[in-house]
């Protein structure tokens, strides 16, 4: 019988989107169900503000960037800095998400991979980094 519950395929993934108050940018935040992971899509938070501007022509998108938790930062207590492969900080993962980062980031099973580089032609300085997050589900 078509439709009944047995034949039904139940939704492996649940996607939630995020909204800060203090940025018009969203954050994807997609678990796995399937593949036991959770993968977060966001953009670079405080780009401007650090050294990428040296080095945005040498990054690819699916490239990997390392995560550093900055303990001691007086604006945020989970903050997390983004860096290049050759250590060139490109910002931070937004705040509004950084608490449920930062403890899986300390188990080590985090990884962060350059998703996009957004470049906006009409504003030369305007640029974004699209980044990917994944980590294990809870079990």
């Amino acid at each position: 019988m078509q439709g009944s519950p047995d034949n039904v395929k139940q939704a492996a993934v649940k996607t939630t989107v995020v909204r800060s108050d203090d940025s018009f940018k969203r954050v994807i935040i997609r678990q796995d169900y399937g593949k036991k992971c959770v993968r977060i899509h966001c953009f670079v938070a405080g780009y401007h503000y650090h050294d990428g501007d040296s080095i945005i022509d040498l990054l690819h998108p699916r490239e990997d960037l390392l995560l550093v938790r900055e303990l001691y930062n007086p604006y945020d207590p989970h903050a997390i800095a983004v860096y290049s492969k050759d250590y060139v900080q490109l910002g931070y993962v937004p705040r509004i998400i950084t608490p449920l980062i930062a403890p899986e980031l300390e188990s080590g099973t985090v990884a962060c991979q350059l998703k996009k580089i957004n470049r906006k032609e009409y504003y030369d300085d305007y640029v974004r980094l699209e980044i990917m997050i994944r980590f294990p589900a809870e079990k």
